[in-house]
C-alpha cells in the first residue's frame, strides 16, 4: 500500500478517503472557530504540500472515481504538475510542495476507462488489476516512487494501462 512503501521509505503519507459526500473542505481547509477566535485548519492536500517542505511525502487519494462534484476540483487540484501546484487559503496564504518531495498516488475499484478525462490526463502512470493483490501493488508502488524520486525528469505521461508484465520490462521493478 502506499502508506507501507511511504512508512518503509521515511517519507510522511497523508490519506484521503473519497466518497460521495465528501466536501472539497475536507481536502483544500476551512475555518474553524477555537476558543474565541477563527483560525484556519488544513485540508488533508495542506497537509500534505506543507509536509513535502520537510522530506518526501505520499498523498493518497483512495476511490478518486467515487469523489463528489464538490471535492473533485480539489483533486484536480492535488493532481496539478507540482512544478505549478498552488493552493491559496482563505487567510491568503498560498501553499506550493516542493515538486522533487511530492508524489500522488489515487486509487479506485472502477475500471480505468471509467475516470474522467480531466483525471486520466493527470496520471502519469495507470496501473490495472483484475483482482486483489496487496503484494504486487505494493511492489509496484516502491519501485515506481523510488524511479520517481531519483529521475531528474518531473514528467512522466503513460496513458496506457500498464500490466506488471510491461512494468518489468521498463526496469521500474
Amino acid at each position: 500500500t502506499p502508506w507501507r512503501v511511504a512508512q518503509r521509505n521515511g517519507w510522511q503519507h497523508v490519506y484521503q478517503l473519497m466518497t460521495e459526500e465528501t466536501p472539497a473542505t475536507e481536502i483544500l481547509g476551512h475555518l474553524v472557530i477555537s476558543g474565541g477566535d477563527t483560525v484556519w485548519s488544513d485540508g488533508s492536500l495542506g497537509r500534505a504540500i506543507r509536509a513535502s517542505h520537510t522530506g518526501h511525502v505520499v498523498f493518497t487519494i483512495d476511490e478518486i472515481s467515487r469523489a463528489s462534484a464538490d471535492a473533485m476540483s480539489a483533486c484536480l487540484l492535488a493532481l496539478t504538475n507540482p512544478e505549478s501546484l498552488r493552493l491559496t487559503l482563505k487567510t491568503g496564504e498560498v501553499l506550493a510542495p516542493v515538486p522533487e518531495h511530492w508524489h500522488v498516488v489515487c486509487t479506485s475499484n472502477d475500471a480505468p476507462n471509467t475516470l474522467t478525462p480531466a483525471i486520466s490526463d493527470r496520471l502519469h502512470l495507470s496501473i490495472n488489476l483484475n483482482g486483489p493483490s496487496p503484494e504486487l501493488v505494493e511492489t509496484m508502488t516502491t519501485a515506481v516512487c523510488r524511479r520517481l524520486a531519483t529521475s531528474k525528469a518531473r514528467e512522466y505521461s503513460v496513458r496506457a494501462l500498464l500490466t506488471f508484465d510491461r512494468l518489468m520490462a521498463l526496469g521500474l521493478t
